[in-house]
């Protein structure tokens, strides 16, 4: 069984006294003085988007991805998706590798038909069974062979050494119980600064765990930063708790596997 994995305070983050908290309103002309600021993630080079796949080192790797979401033939979560393969089978050479050595190793419980039950009476159930049906015929027909092509550009290719679907799992489910949803700037011809919703990895605040009611911390993009500011005083070795947003149980077991 894996260990819980976390996100803690490293020091101490003290809540604001009443002065400073006042002296913080009037500066910003908001709730500014009830948070503090934990850390600060740089998107550039940190992010794992949708536009990692085409400005990848290998300008080949880069031209296929590229072609196949022109095409439609590869959604843009899709793309994170194998690109984590990707960069899974490169090992060292990779940038992310210690990033993706602390992924679970195991795909949330959607995935393994001993949990589906959990959901049976429930408004999910008939989606995730049939989630469970579609993902290994999509991945069989559509994306295995589209990983074959990438692995071969990126000479990691071979007969021996195809993705299988249990591999594919892991990184689908990694993705899809740590990705947010980032605003992206979307390409211009004119030069107008247009930004779109993308589901994304932010290593680093992706470790941080859900809690309705207890969390002590939220997020928020500010440029091409994103802030983790704490929402109370936390303690060192303290985790810092986020919140997913209003979810029932049975979309969080869905998506989340908790």
């Amino acid at each position: 069984m894996e260990s819980e994995v976390g996100l803690f305070s490293k020091r101490r983050v003290p809540a604001l006294g009443r002065a400073q908290r006042w002296a913080a309103r009037v500066a910003t002309l908001g709730f500014g003085g009830r948070e503090h600021p934990v850390a600060r993630i740089p998107l550039a080079g940190v992010a794992l988007t949708p536009a990692t796949p085409l400005r990848d080192e290998n300008p080949d790797v880069a031209a296929l991805f590229e072609s196949a979401l022109s095409s439609g033939d590869l959604d843009p979560r899709e793309a994170v998706v194998l690109y984590l393969i990707l960069e899974h089978r490169r090992g060292e050479k990779s940038k992310w590798q210690r990033y993706l050595d602390v992924l679970p190793t195991q795909p949330a419980p959607l995935l393994s038909a001993s949990d589906l039950s959990d959901l049976r009476g429930t408004t999910l159930h008939r989606a995730a069974t049939s989630f469970r049906r579609r993902l290994p015929q999509r991945f069989r027909e559509d994306l295995c062979p589209l990983l074959d092509k990438i692995l071969d550009l990126a000479g990691l290719g071979g007969a021996r050494d195809r993705v299988s679907y249990p591999e594919f799992a892991r990184f689908y489910s990694a993705f899809w119980s740590r990705a947010i949803a980032l605003p992206l700037q979307a390409p211009s011809e004119r030069g107008e600064e247009t930004f779109f919703q993308a589901d994304c990895l932010v290593p680093g605040l992706d470790f941080a765990n859900h809690s309705g009611r207890g969390a002590n911390a939220r997020w928020q993009v500010d440029g091409n930063v994103v802030k983790i500011l704490a929402t109370s005083a936390l303690g060192p070795g303290e985790e810092i708790r986020i919140s997913y947003g209003e979810r029932g149980n049975e979309e969080l077991m869905f998506q989340y596997g908790f």
